[in-house]
């Protein structure tokens, strides 16, 4: 029983802090989108991949 529950809370935090990094890196990505909107530049540079679109062991 016990090891369950520290396993789901685990499990929550760990998304927790996966969404706050994937959410920081759309928010650098997309204040880099909008200087260059602003600076009447081209923006080319994809969006960050979604955490699920992600291969198994991958860092970005």
């Amino acid at each position: 029983m016990f090891s369950e529950w520290y396993l789901n809370r685990r499990y929550a935090k760990g998304r927790a802090e996966g969404s706050a990094r994937e959410r920081k890196r759309w928010e650098s990505w997309n204040r880099a989108r909008m200087a260059a909107e602003e600076k009447g530049r081209k923006f080319t540079e994809p969006p960050p991949p979604a955490v699920d679109d992600r291969q198994p062991g991958q860092l970005t």
